[in-house]
């Protein structure tokens, strides 16, 4: 009976030649099978004979031998059949032993006798039962020509030949890509000896499915299956396209446009039908299978499939130009560009050749590469080539979208970015190609480029600009602007906001080179002509002329001069007065040079440079004149700085309109009535008359007559702005004042100016000014105008002034100019009633170029005198003139020194005065002294009122505190000597005079000379009224008057703290402090009462002030503050004489009886300030003094927080968002003054309070809200003199003590704890201390920090908190000491080490037991903390510092055995506990496992690790770990420790035993022990997934053979096994993890298993399957998996495979009539389908928007239909229905789309897929 017949009986199924039918489906086959041998004897012993053949097969055979012999006894048991046998029995496992024993790693004898055995199947059983076991013995068959050898192939061949080739087309259909691919590696090597074989056999495949020419068929629809299969064959499988291209070169039909065929438009081609069939049903796999091979690795391949291109498949073929799609045909072109980036000429040459076509006869030569410029060049006039034509008419649009595409599309990497600019460039060699494509793609090149720059990183960008910087250079100039300009020009036709367009334009020409010779001398001309007649726009904001100013600025840089120079104008160009024309015709005309040079081809006229200079200093001169009326400040300011720029540029002459300038000037500030004008734009006036050149004639200058002009207008608005309410600019003022003095003629003018301002007079529009503001005014001015000269002394800080002008020459100009107005503001000092008296009193007390002030009165008070002693024959009335200017001055030096102070004395004591005669100088107190006892009562002069004036002057000064200098003068004598002449002459009226000034003269007698030491006391700091704040304070003098002091006032204190604190006590504020300075001795007692109000008052006006000034940087300014710099300087000075005061009687009150043994006792830093002031006489007063300690502690702390808070601003007064830099100088000089006076405070601060003081900067550190804070607050410590890292590292020390161990120091170095300070923090910010100091401080740190920890190992305890804060302590000093060859380096490294040991061991002793095991003690760990602090915190907690230590262990102990010591110190101490937690894999985190693997690295043969990697892979808990925590932790854990301890994976894998049925099948323990070991092996199978994914690819290949026998072995479980068939699940993932994690090539043994197990666990769906209790219902969940991951990933040998499983090729999509499926999973959605069923119940992820973009992603995903805790509860034809069915349905049009987008794996979804599935211990049974 026949196989047919019985089928017929059977099944009632068609026969296989009805038509096209496909084969009878093979889970029907199968059935009808073994009913038949069942029921017949003689076939049931011809099965039982075969089934014990089979049974005889090894799961492993050790020899090749065995593999023969089993074989024979196969092929012995086959040759048994009966006559007429219509079957094989048992066909699936026999095929799947063949498939077996042609593992590529078999010997050829073995293959030769496995086709043996296959030839007598084929032969015997005849083609009928080929056809229906195709799917059984094709898939191992179709492998072996890969592999096989010569001597193997001709039994393939025949095998071919006689059996598969002769089979119908019907039956062959589902397996003809399967076929194709197994020919194609035998067509790689053209010059093999059995290419032709194999090539004849592939093209009897393609006879079958392609009739002939001559053939009957023709007249039917041509079938194009074998080209898709084809197609589908080179598109899926990279390894085989060498042979599929072999092949195409031979047979491909050509698809070249027939001669004379003309475009037919819409209408279908006309092609051959060979042609008909390559593009049949659709040429999209056509398409994508030129797209693969021109994107393949290998260039031989991609130079193969170029010729193929250019000889079958030309850009002017129908198939290209009509059947395709635009979508399709930019693809390929797509494809074919990107060989460019190759830069192979042999891949250029074919890519030339097809987007240009066959070259013309007359053009043959035109092939030489040139830039697009030789478009023009070339062609003439004359027509365009042929080739031209050609690209623009088939390839050009294509192209064009192509790379705009490439440009917009999103960038991950620089060098994807930069591909589209280095494939324009390379495009550009053939002009005919570039010279269409660059002007289309050049502009949006640009401007996705800056659009990237804005986004992207500074490095990534400059990496993509270096080749958009060569496609730059390389496109004709005249084409970059003119789209530049058209650009600009479209932005303001359409009167849209250029803004956008302008900085595209700046970034373009700032960015790429525009400096070769023709950009320079034509085109940037013609851009500045264009844009500055653009400003003639008046629709323009104001904001966009600046930019538009801006960018003529920018381009005026590159323009060297030679372009302005008259004689380049040349031959047609337009004369100079073209500048005249209107703007309009000016845009017109540049607008036209580019059409005509763009279009046309010919050299348009362009305007000269002369005539653009000419152009743009007629505009500009407009447009100032314009923006002076506006007063818009910054657009003038734009226009002064282009015209200064463009005055440099041109010579004298060629520009004409250098005067009209300041004629415009004048006339727009005669046209102004009222207002002020912006101070940018009187900076920009005198700056541009500055640069004008002064032309003389007939000894007068002329060229500053118009701004001599409005001089005085001018001088009046810079006076406005020397006021003290406007501070923005006070430097910048003072610069433009002596600028523009230098600037008029005569010099007299600006002279008079300044005169009459100084009396008072009203200037331009602002009123009359009071005698105080004037005299502010000036002093404002004096003070940077007139440079100090005066050596500082004291603790070396630089002075409160800055010089502005250093030259000598313009030093002495300044002198001259203010040495008048400088008399008119000293005559304020005569009448204290006016205003301006406390003003000029103030200002020379604090003025420290005070010795000018000196200079220019002692020169008129010595040539008077000099003039007056000569008694030459002048007239009376002169020589009394000369007296009464001779007492003027001499009025005004009595004034200075009446009114001054200690600094007006020492100033004019160190004063030296030159004279003739007297080189080296002489003081000028002892010259004054001398000049005065010359002239009173001489003969030179008879006037009483200057003997008078002369008598009060040395009356000050022997009633000075200098007057011990007046020893040396003898003026005792002197003075007796006048008073004899006084008394014998007519002058006794000034007896009286001259006795007081002779009994002070003989009181010097009396003064001893002082002592060195106190004189450099007295000379201290010239800014300093008082001492500073020292801890070598005397408290006994001071004593007797803190005792009988008075109580003060009540309303005093108050007093002081509305007078600080009122805004209009801001310009008296000296003689508030002076008053302060009174009283403050006087009432001690009270001050401790008031302190801290006093001291708050201060604070506060302090910030307020820091705010002003700190506004005042800001271009948004606020309201104007009255010179808040100076303000500050006082608050801060009286705080510090406040603090001064607090402190001495703080130190008095605490001062001990003296003891003179005691006096000379030498005290160390961090004792000598606290000395005494907790040593009380008695109980009663110690809680007095404990609170004035208290006290002035507390004000100490917020006087800190105060001056730091403005040292931080004036340390970086320019990283403001919005910093206004027109201001710069004047906000450098406020900034150094305020951080030099800051600094000072908080030195003097920290040398008496160190620990104290410390405190508020640790504080303000750990407090601050991010690192650029912290590290600028980290820095004061480094910068200040008094905190050294020897001072600073006890006082953090002391502080840590403080809070932790009180008791470890004596009570004087403890702190107040007044801060809110934690241990933690405290001990964190020294850690940051020592790493901010440099290497060489070692020396500095090491024994302090050597000897605390020392203290710290003695008594750990206390210090349980921070001692992990210790352990990165150590690691950094390790680094220093690492770093520096400081002291015995070897001993010290030793005994660091030994310090690490102990204190690691105290570490995990004195710690809590649950500290590292509970992650509920650590909050941070679970992300409760936010912010800085948060991560402070955390990054000092045990784990994390010693994982920072780990990674330098090497460096902290110097021998191996010391680190092993430590590791293993550390596993039993910390990983034990925490491997062993309850809370275990929940307690682990990313720190834990990267301190593992730097463990392992360090110590890689320590033995307690690894036991306790052992124990913990073991534990079933870690496969409930977090898949993101595995994925990015235990994996390289895992890999380390499989790499180090090699035989944990050969005993995991022999932890897994085979099935065994014997024992169990009864008896009470049967069911549980079954489970028992069933979750054993799946826990087992689990590990060793994870292993596979934890390593790198290929890491277990020497394990493989043994992983292949498990899985055959385990793989037979049945429900009552143990274990039972529950394991499949596991199996299913392990097979998973095999694919993942092993490369194809050694995969080829596991394929034969996975086919045969998928195949049984899919066909157990299906209603009459015999096994289906073997696989539940995850069994089946992972098998679908499986498939779903095998059919994603696609593998080279997989995809021989795949049409068992799914329908890979065209017919998924394009189904014939009478299509039924062969394909497992179309057949078993098909059987399982109903009316009801939803196929739709899942997504498939085909687009990319499921995902990630061009990224093929898994059909069956986390998106089940159902609940993964419901799977295994779910009846199996529930779970079917939902979930398999619905997969099955749409696998193949899922994959047919992926594989048709040409879509690349995600492989990485695939892994966590995988692994998400691995660790759900849910499905693990119980």
């Amino acid at each position: 009976m026949s196989l047919e017949a019985a089928l017929r009986e059977h099944g009632g199924i068609s026969p296989t030649g009805s038509g096209r039918s496909s084969p009878v489906p093979r889970a029907a086959r199968r059935t009808v099978e073994d009913g038949l041998y069942k029921a017949d004897k003689t076939l049931k012993r011809y099965a039982a004979t075969i089934e014990r053949a089979l049974a005889s097969w090894e799961i492993s055979p050790e020899e090749w031998a065995d593999y023969i012999a089993f074989l024979a006894r196969l092929l012995k048991a086959i040759q048994t059949h009966p006559k007429d046998a219509p079957f094989l029995p048992h066909s699936r496992s026999i095929a799947t032993r063949l498939a077996q024993c042609l593992n590529p790693a078999l010997p050829s004898g073995v293959h030769q006798k496995s086709l043996e055995v296959y030839t007598y199947i084929f032969s015997t059983f005849g083609n009928e039962y080929i056809s229906g076991h195709l799917h059984e013995f094709l898939p191992g068959l179709s492998a072996v020509l890969s592999f096989a050898s010569l001597s193997v192939r001709p039994a393939l061949y025949d095998l071919f030949e006689n059996h598969i080739v002769t089979l119908s087309p019907a039956q062959l259909r589902p397996a003809l890509k399967s076929l194709i691919l197994g020919l194609l590696p035998a067509l790689e090597e053209e010059t093999a000896e059995d290419f032709e074989r194999a090539f004849k056999i592939l093209r009897t495949f393609e006879t079958t499915f392609v009739p002939d020419a001559d053939s009957i068929d023709l007249t039917l629809d041509p079938d194009g299956y074998f080209w898709q299969c084809l197609f589908l064959a080179v598109i899926t499988n990279p390894s085989r396209r060498q042979g599929a291209l072999n092949f195409l070169v031979q047979r491909l039909p050509a698809l070249s446009p027939k001669s004379g065929q003309a475009d037919s438009g819409n209408k279908r081609p006309d092609l051959s039908k060979a042609a008909e069939c390559v593009v049949s049903p659709e040429p999209g796999l056509l398409v994508r299978c030129f797209v693969c091979g021109l994107s393949d690795s290998q260039i031989l391949i991609q130079r193969g499939f170029l010729d193929l291109l250019v000889s079958h498949l030309p850009l002017n073929s129908p198939v290209l130009q009509q059947l395709v799609g635009p979508g399709d045909l930019d693809r390929l072109v797509s494809a074919a560009i990107l060989v460019l980036l190759r830069r192979d000429m042999s891949l250029n040459r074919r890519l030339w050749s097809w987007f240009l076509g066959p070259e013309s006869k007359d053009h043959g030569n035109s092939s030489q590469p040139s830039s697009p410029i030789l478009q023009r060049t070339s062609s003439g006039d004359g027509e365009p080539s042929v080739q031209l034509r050609y690209f623009s008419k088939f390839g050009q649009n294509s192209l064009q979208r192509c790379i705009l595409k490439m440009l917009q599309e999103p960038a991950q990497v620089p060098w994807q970015k930069a591909r589209p600019y280095r494939i324009c460039l390379s495009l550009m060699d053939r002009w005919e190609i570039g010279g269409l494509l660059v002007p289309k793609v050049f502009l949006p090149a640009m401007k996705d480029l800056y659009t990237y720059s804005t986004i992207s990183e500074p490095s990534d960008v400059a990496e993509v600009v270096r080749s958009a910087s060569l496609f730059f250079d390389g496109v004709e100039a005249s084409l970059i602007w003119e789209c530049l300009i058209s650009t600009l020009h479209e932005t303001l036709q359409r009167g849209q906001p250029a803004t956008n367009t302008l900085e595209l334009f700046n970034w373009i020409i700032n960015t790429f080179n525009v400096k070769d010779e023709e950009m320079l001398t034509t085109h940037i001309p013609q851009a500045m002509a264009y844009l500055i007649s653009c400003l003639d726009i008046s629709a323009l904001e104001s904001g966009t002329r600046s930019k538009i100013v801006g960018t003529l600025l920018t381009l005026l840089d590159f323009v060297p001069v030679r372009i302005f120079k008259t004689e380049h104008i040349e031959n047609g160009s337009q004369p100079v007065a073209q500048w005249q024309a209107p703007a309009e015709s000016v845009r017109a005309s540049v607008l036209n040079f580019y059409r005509q040079t763009s279009h046309h081809g010919k050299s348009a006229t362009a305007l000269a440079g002369i005539q653009v200079a000419a152009l743009l200093a007629t505009r500009i001169t407009l447009q100032l004149s314009l923006a002076l009326q506006d007063l818009d400040a910054e657009l003038f300011a734009h226009l002064a700085t282009l015209v200064l720029a463009l005055r440099s540029k041109t010579a004298d002459g060629d520009c004409s309109d250098n005067a009209d300038t300041s004629t415009t000037f004048g006339a727009a500030f005669k046209s102004r009535q009222t207002g002020i004008i912006p101070f940018q734009i009187l900076q920009s006036i005198i700056a541009l008359e500055s640069s004008l050149p002064s032309r003389k004639t007939e000894g007068r200058d002329h060229s500053r007559r118009p701004l001599a002009d409005i001089e005085s207008e001018v001088t009046s608005q810079l006076w406005y702005y020397l006021s003290p309410e406007r501070p923005k600019y006070h430097v910048e003022a003072a610069k433009a004042f002596w600028q523009l003095d230098g600037l008029i003629s005569p010099n007299d003018a600006v002279t008079s100016s300044l005169i009459s301002l100084s009396r008072g007079m009203p200037g331009g529009q602002e009123p009359v000014l009071t005698s105080a503001e004037t005299a502010r005014r000036f002093t404002i001015l004096w003070d940077h105008s007139i440079s100090t000269s005066v050596a500082k002394a004291g603790a070396g800080r630089r002075g409160s002034s800055i010089s502005v002008l250093q030259e000598s020459k313009q030093m002495a100009r300044s002198q001259e100019v203010l040495e008048e107005p400088l008399l008119l503001t000293l005559d304020a000092l005569n009448d204290p009633t006016d205003p301006a008296f406390e003003v000029v009193k103030s200002w020379l007390q604090g003025l420290s170029s005070l010795e000018q002030v000196f200079q220019i009165l002692f020169k008129h008070v010595l040539v008077l005198s000099s003039a007056i002693k000569k008694r030459s024959a002048d007239p009376a009335r002169t020589c009394k003139e000369r007296v009464l200017k001779l007492d003027y001055a001499l009025s005004q030096l009595q004034n200075i020194i009446s009114h001054g102070n200690s600094w007006t004395r020492r100033t004019l004591s160190r004063l030296l005065i030159f004279q003739d005669g007297r080189p080296d100088g002489t003081e000028g107190l002892l010259l004054l002294a001398d000049t005065c006892v010359a002239l009173l009562c001489s003969d030179f002069h008879t006037s009483k009122a200057l003997n008078r004036r002369l008598i009060a002057i040395l009356e000050l000064l022997l009633s000075g505190p200098d007057a011990a200098e007046l020893k040396k003068l003898d003026l005792d004598s002197t003075l007796l000597d006048h008073l004899m002449v006084c008394i014998a002459g007519d002058m006794e009226s000034l007896q009286g005079g001259i006795l007081r000034l002779a009994q002070l003269a003989l009181k010097l007698r009396l003064v001893q000379p002082q002592t060195e030491q106190a004189d450099s006391r007295q000379r201290g700091s010239i800014s300093s009224k008082r001492p500073s704040i020292a801890p070598s304070m005397r408290p006994n003098s001071s004593a007797s008057s803190l005792t009988l002091a008075p109580a003060p006032p009540h309303q005093l204190f108050r007093c002081l703290r509305m007078g600080f604190s009122s805004n209009r006590t801001r310009f008296h504020l000296d003689q508030w402090l002076a008053f302060l300075a009174d009283i403050l001795p006087m009432f001690a007692d009270a001050l401790f009462t008031n302190l801290l109000p006093l001291v708050e008052c201060f604070c506060e006006q302090l910030i307020k002030v820091h705010q002003e000034i700190e506004q005042l940087s800001r271009k948004s300014t606020g309201a104007d503050a009255v010179i808040p710099e100076s303000v500050a300087m006082s608050l801060l000075e009286g705080l510090e004489m406040v603090l001064d005061r607090a402190y001495e009687c703080l130190l008095s009150e605490s001062a001990p009886e003296p003891t003179p043994k005691d006096s000379d006792t030498k005290t160390n830093f961090l004792t000598n300030v606290t000395t005494g002031v907790f040593k009380a006489e008695g109980p009663p007063s110690r809680t007095s003094k404990s609170n004035s300690r208290l006290t002035v502690i507390l004000a100490l702390q917020d006087s800190i927080r105060a001056a730091l808070k403005m040292w931080l601003w004036a340390s970086n007064p320019t990283d403001a968002f919005d910093f206004d830099s027109t201001n710069a100088s004047t906000t450098a000089y406020v900034a150094l003054r305020i951080r030099n006076k800051t600094r000072h405070l908080l030195e003097q601060i920290f040398s008496v309070e160190p620990l104290e003081s410390l405190e508020v900067v640790v504080s303000h550190w750990s407090t601050s809200h991010n690192d650029g804070e912290a590290s600028t607050a980290l820095s004061l410590l480094h910068v200040m003199s008094v905190s050294r890292p020897k001072n600073v590292v006890p006082a953090t020390l002391d502080a840590l003590c403080s809070r932790t161990n009180p008791s470890a120091i004596p009570p004087a170095r403890n702190s107040s704890l007044t801060i809110d300070l934690s241990p933690s923090a405290t001990a964190t910010f020294l850690s940051a201390y020592l790493d901010s100091t440099e290497d060489d401080a070692i020396d500095e740190l090491w024994p302090d920090c050597v000897a605390f920890l020392r203290d710290v190992l003695a008594n750990p305890l206390p210090y349980r908190q921070v001692l992990p804060h210790f352990l990165s302590i150590i690691l950094l000093l390790a680094e220093k000491l690492n770093n520096t060859n400081f002291g015995e380096q070897r001993k010290m490294r030793r005994d660091l080490g030994d310090i690490f040991q102990r204190l690691l061991t105290a570490t995990f002793t004195t710690l809590p037991s649950g500290y590292v095991a509970d992650p509920g003690t650590d909050g941070l760990r679970n992300g409760e903390l936010k912010g800085r602090h948060a991560r402070l915190e955390q990054d000092m907690g045990l784990i994390p510092v010693l994982k920072r230590v780990m990674f330098k262990l090497d460096i902290i102990l110097e021998t191996q055995e010391r680190m092993a010591y430590a590791i293993n110190n550390i596993t039993q101490s910390l990983l034990s506990p925490i491997f062993k937690s309850k809370a275990f894999p929940q307690n682990i985190t990313q720190d834990v496992l990267t301190l593992v693997v730097q463990m392992t690295r360090k110590a890689p043969g320590a033995k307690p690790w690894k036991k306790e990697l052992a124990d913990a892979f073991n534990d079933p808990k870690l496969l409930a770990s977090p898949p993101s925590l595995m994925s990015e932790g235990w994996f390289a854990v895992l890999h380390q420790w499989s790499l180090h301890d090699k035989e944990r994976t050969p005993e995991l894998l022999a932890r897994l035993t085979p099935p065994a049925s014997a024992g169990i099948m009864f008896g009470v323990g049967a069911s549980a022990a079954r489970l028992e070991a069933d979750r054993r092996t799946q826990l087992n199978l689990r590990r060793l997934c994870v292993l596979l994914l934890a390593s790198p690819e290929d890491t277990y290949v020497a394990h493989l053979r043994t992983i292949e026998e498990k899985i055959s072995e385990l793989f037979e479980a049945s429900p009552s096994s143990s274990p039972s068939a529950a394991i499949k699940a596991e199996l299913f993932m392990l097979c998973r993890a095999l694919a993942l994690s092993v490369s194809s090539v050694h995969m080829s043994p596991f394929w034969p298993i996975i086919n045969d197990k998928l195949e049984a666990a899919l066909t157990s769906l299906l209603p009459s399957s015999s096994n289906n209790n073997e696989f539940n219902n995850l069994s089946i969940l992972q098998a679908c998996k499986l498939l779903d991951l095998l059919v994603s990933l696609s593998p080279d040998e997989f995809q021989l495979h795949e049409w068992l499983y799914i329908t890979d090729t065209i017919d998924a999509v394009y189904q014939p009539s009478d299509f039924s499926p062969v394909a497992l999973s179309d057949q078993i959605s098909e059987t399982l389908g109903s009316a009801t069923i939803d196929d739709n119940m899942l997504v498939t992820p085909t687009t990319p928007g499921g995902g990630a973009k061009g990224k093929r992603r898994p059909l069956l995903g986390e998106d089940l239909a159902v609940d993964k805790g419901d799977i295994q509860a779910l009846p199996k034809e529930e779970f079917v229905r939902a979930v398999i069915r619905p997969f099955l349905s749409q696998l193949s049009m899922h994959s047919y789309e992926g594989v048709y987008s040409l879509e690349q794996t995600d492989g990485k979804v695939l892994r966590e897929g995988l692994l998400e599935d691995l660790l759900d211990l849910g499905s693990v049974v119980e």
